[in-house]
């Protein structure tokens, strides 16, 4: 299990798919609200940054990326995140 510790390490790593293809970079990491454990990461990638939501069950560190156990196809063929807006106190979407 990837500890909050861990998760915040990992924000701007690479993301290599089960594939050994490159997924992207992880830009933001959400946390269960029952659990307050690390479950889901934004990633960007492609020329304009598009952002797909990748999940953190059984990714780990390997040396300065990030393992992941789906393939980039997958995440590249999901929907891509969509921003939320933002309140009138600044307050975005609970990402780290």
């Amino acid at each position: 299990m990837t500890t909050m510790t861990q998760a915040h390490e990992w924000l701007g790593r690479t993301v290599i798919g089960s594939d050994e293809e490159k997924i992207g970079k992880i830009r933001a990491i959400y946390l269960n609200d029952e659990t307050g454990q690390p479950e889901w990461a934004s990633v960007t990638s492609g020329l304009f940054g598009t952002e797909h939501y990748l999940p953190l069950t059984s990714a780990s560190p390997d040396g300065d990326d990030i393992r992941a156990q789906v393939t980039s196809e997958q995440v590249k063929d999901s929907p891509p995140r969509r921003p939320r807006r933002r309140d009138r106190r600044g307050r975005g979407d609970g990402a780290l």
